[in-house]
């Protein structure tokens, strides 16, 4: 097999929701055929074979064009491969481009919008001398209704309201495939999440770590005050939450979920050192629409004054009663219905910083 480390992969996720069916020939003519290698796989067992490829050929950057589902399964399936082969592959580093639907990670670092043009750009850099940022990943493992381990790893991931919103979200694109994504999205939250969750019980949720916690207060200028403490039993028993029942448990190393929305404020600050933030979130669905519709921008930035608890971990484990379980996503794609939920730091991935360049 010959080597892929002089030229760029370009992973094409021709499934997702913003890729052009003529999109591998819009690069074929744009872009200079001797730097890149492109995938473009029809299934998941091509995309598979095409990802043992890209690694088997020492490729050194590899551009994913789809959105945070699709950079999520390939850096998955790199993990996967390099942990059940003895050869030593090295992860190349990753050049996002918008070709999903709400592009989370792309927003949280700063992806130009378009495609042809950044690659053009990514392709005019002879030697692949890139500025790269680094984030940690993190490792999300959950056993679906069948018994069977579903794993997978990115810079976000949720379990609750936001899985279902995610559910409800790809029903209705399913059911009205054109129009702005953004207005089907704030459209399924508003006429069928909300309104179903107002009426619905969440199920109690126990969180452990096997390590110290930083407790956080976040608002409009920034982190206000900041606690450790000693993680033993149950995390929660530290805000006096005898049984807690969240209406989501998010966690995050970068800071945005998809459409620019600010989930994780104090991501940066957790990543910096490591860790990852996980955000509680203990105000009802109610409650958290009033809050949008009185406080928009401070809504979408994440700023909450009461209804949140932000933590600052390297782990987590998330326990739901055996009859009550929780829906959790990774990267906006819906994963599985769970009553355990296990999140750890592990890895990290490099990236292009366009800013850089």
């Amino acid at each position: 097999m010959s080597s892929l480390d002089e030229r760029i992969c370009v992973y094409v996720n021709g499934l997702s929701g913003s890729v052009r069916e003529d999109l591998v020939s819009l690069i074929k003519d744009n872009v200079k055929w001797s730097r890149v290698k492109i995938f473009s796989p029809r299934d998941m067992q091509e995309g598979a074979d095409n990802i043992a490829e890209i690694l088997e050929g020492g490729a050194r950057t590899t551009a994913i064009i789809g959105g945070d589902g699709t950079v999520s399964a390939v850096y998955t399936m790199m993990r996967q491969i390099q942990e059940r082969t003895t050869n030593n592959y090295n992860l190349p580093s990753f050049a996002l481009l918008r070709g999903g639907t709400g592009n989370g990670l792309h927003h949280a670092l700063a992806v130009p919008k378009g495609i042809i043009s950044p690659l053009v750009k990514l392709t005019q850099n002879e030697g692949q001398q890139f500025s790269l940022t680094t984030l940690p990943m993190l490792e999300i493992t959950a056993n679906d209704s069948q018994g069977a381990t579903r794993r997978a790893f990115y810079t976000f991931a949720g379990a609750g309201v936001d899985a279902r919103i995610l559910h409800d979200y790809t029903a209705f694109r399913q059911a009205k495939p054109k129009g702005n994504r953004l207005l089907a999205y704030l459209t399924t939250i508003f006429t069928t999440t909300l309104s179903r969750e107002k009426s619905m019980v969440q199920p109690p949720v126990q969180i452990t770590s096997s390590a110290n916690i930083r407790h956080v207060e976040y608002g409009c200028n920034g982190i206000i005050n900041e606690q450790d403490y000693d993680c033993e039993g149950n995390v929660l028993r530290f805000f006096q939450e005898k049984e807690c029942h969240p209406l989501s448990v998010i966690m995050g190393t970068s800071s945005y979920y998809g459409f620019g929305f600010k989930a994780f404020p104090l991501a940066g600050y957790a990543a910096k050192q490591g860790k990852m933030s996980l955000r509680i979130v203990t105000a009802s669905a109610a409650q958290l629409a009033a809050h949008a519709i009185q406080h928009p921008m401070q809504a979408w930035q994440g700023i909450y004054s009461q209804g949140v608890c932000d933590l600052v971990m390297e782990d987590a484990i998330l326990t739901y009663p055996p009859d009550q379980p929780q829906d959790v996503h990774v990267a906006g794609t819906y994963l599985t219905p769970t009553t355990q939920v296990r999140c750890r730091v592990n890895g990290s991935i490099d990236l292009v910083d366009y800013a850089k360049m």
